[in-house]
């Protein structure tokens, strides 16, 4: 049984085993963490749930949870330590914990409707529960997949991989909304990944597109200077058809295809609308900055060049199961960090000795 089939038919499965009022209350009162960000003790933190197949948002005050060494602590240790989820129909409730004796208590449940991503302008909707994301590149970029007996009747045939990007939380949604309006008005320009369609939540209730699906690119990063001259060009074609800065222009923000003559550009979400002075300036401080990278490379070597990139990649990826979780947890997240490095680091050399076995065979 697929994901989306257990969520969606819970409550008819509790009611199907059950005419005990009671017990039937119990089994729908269970609910599973989805994502949760509970560790700056001076900004909310938000803990995104699932409960009677309906996705609630659990808002954090200020201080509530400092014990944890992680942006996204192990669910399973916040799960155990959080009280009931109060029943009823709300989407966000607020959660405390009393300075005096430590118990932590809900309080102003509100079932307002949540911003969602604006104008859809795209026919595609496909429900968060549908997909499966098999690797994380950030804490909101994902890879994907979704079953084809869930995709048919989509419309366009979807790839079996994609990328997702959604909001996890509902403070996060402001700047996809910004990303869907630059994919509106470069759709038809071959300069991006192809977008497939939004990511919708609560598509029982009231459905709410929290962000969207993309094509998922083959090819490489640009890594070096040689490769500006592309880079530039589809940056000045970006420019001209938006008005826009991209906002974050910058080597693992452009793809080279595998043919090495042609690249695609994203992540849009800094993107603005500026004068074509402040145009003119990114590109030069795109061409800067990569300068200052191939500098970088020849000063400290090619090794360390590799494992810094590969420190900053991780540094945002998020954990991808429990065990990662409590690993993280335990270590800290700039140990965890590094333990990924080396690990990466070493699979890379194991690879490229084979590699070196396979040509010399």
């Amino acid at each position: 049984m697929n994901r989306c089939v257990n969520h969606y038919q819970l409550a008819d499965l509790c009611r199907s085993v059950t005419s005990d009022s009671d017990m039937y209350e119990e089994m729908i009162a269970a609910y599973e963490i989805l994502q949760a960000r509970v560790d700056d003790s001076k900004e909310n933190g938000c803990i995104r749930i699932l409960t009677n197949n309906l996705i609630k948002y659990i808002l954090v005050d200020p201080g509530t949870f400092t014990s944890y060494r992680t942006r996204s602590p192990p669910r399973s240790k916040l799960k155990a330590e959080l009280p009931a989820i109060p029943p009823g129909d709300w989407t966000t409730i607020n959660l405390s914990r009393d300075p005096k004796d430590g118990a932590l208590s809900f309080y102003g449940a509100k079932n307002g409707p949540l911003p969602g991503v604006e104008r859809m302008w795209h026919p595609v909707q496909i429900d968060y529960f549908n997909l499966i994301f098999t690797r994380s590149f950030t804490y909101n970029v994902y890879e994907a997949t979704i079953p084809a007996h869930l995709a048919v009747g989509l419309g366009p045939i979807l790839p079996s991989v994609m990328i997702a990007k959604f909001a996890r939380y509902p403070d996060e949604v402001d700047c996809y909304s910004r990303e869907n309006e630059i994919y509106a008005k470069i759709k038809d320009l071959n300069i991006a990944p192809k977008f497939l369609g939004y990511i919708t939540e609560n598509n029982r209730s009231r459905c709410r597109p929290i962000g969207y699906l993309l094509e998922k690119l083959e090819g490489r990063h640009a890594t070096s200077l040689a490769d500006f001259p592309l880079c530039r060009s589809l940056l000045e074609t970006f420019q001209r058809a938006t008005g826009y800065m991209h906002g974050d222009p910058n080597c693992n923000n452009f793809i080279i295809k595998l043919d090495g003559l042609s690249t695609m550009i994203f992540d849009f979400e800094r993107a603005q609308e500026r004068d074509q002075d402040t145009l003119t300036w990114e590109i030069e401080m795109f061409e800067e900055n990569m300068r200052e990278d191939e500098e970088s490379k020849q000063e400290i070597g090619e090794a360390k060049w590799r494992e810094n990139c590969l420190r900053e990649q991780l540094e945002v990826v998020a954990p991808m199961s429990e065990e990662d979780e409590l690993r993280m947890d335990e270590l800290g997240e700039d140990e965890w960090v590094a333990e990924k490095v080396r690990q990466q680091l070493r699979e890379e050399q194991l690879a490229g000795q084979e590699d070196q076995e396979d040509r010399e065979t």
